[in-house]
């Protein structure tokens, strides 16, 4: 297990996952979930359309319901009501360190500079690769204003985070090119890989 001393004694490190918009078992979301529950106490987001939270040995689940809307308008609405969740789950939650499997698609970075705020450590696992894969279905000349607009918000992101997880050697080393700084980072296969 990992601890810490405080003055009140030893204390079981809590991390916060968010899923966001993964599913329960997601694959690589979970597999993170298990292996944290093996060493620390895991409070553990994900998306859901009809359970209710629980909790089981070291995880304490909180599903947020979350029912996609084909409506563009209707579906940003409702986006913003769960990235608003999100962030308060990150504001309020007690944890040492904030494990980000994506982010609030209308608050890219506000669940990074809330958790610096409280003086939490972050780790980001990127998955994909935001500016091109973030909105990728956007007509030609949109789409290269977004990815513009998408390395300003991946570079603060990153800039906010204090360890990075990469799917592929490649990846991490595209990054880190184009951000021109390096922070301490893992690359963990894809579990699609294997």
């Amino acid at each position: 297990m990992i601890v810490y001393t405080t003055e009140r004694g030893v204390v079981l490190l809590k991390v916060l996952v968010i899923g966001y918009m993964h599913s329960k078992y997601d694959k690589r979301v979970h597999r993170t979930v298990e292996a944290l529950s093996r060493r620390c106490e895991v409070i553990y987001q994900y998306l859901s359309s009809e359970e209710e939270p629980s909790e089981e040995e070291s995880i304490r689940y909180i599903p947020i319901k979350h029912v996609l809307d084909h409506n563009i308008v209707k579906e940003l609405i409702k986006r913003r009501a769960l990235d608003r969740k999100i962030c308060h789950l990150v504001e309020y939650e007690d944890y040492d360190i904030l494990y980000l499997h994506h982010f609030p698609t209308t608050k890219p970075a506000e669940p990074f500079k809330i958790a610096r705020r409280r003086k939490k450590k972050v780790v980001y696992d990127i998955h994909e690769y935001h500016p091109q894969n973030f909105l990728a279905n956007l007509p030609s000349p949109l789409r290269q204003m977004k990815e513009h607009i998408m390395w300003r918000i991946f570079r603060k992101q990153l800039e906010l985070s204090d360890r990075w997880i990469f799917v592929s050697r490649e990846t991490a080393e595209d990054i880190i090119e184009n951000i021109s700084f390096k922070k301490p980072h893992l690359v963990v296969p894809n579990y699609a890989s294997f």
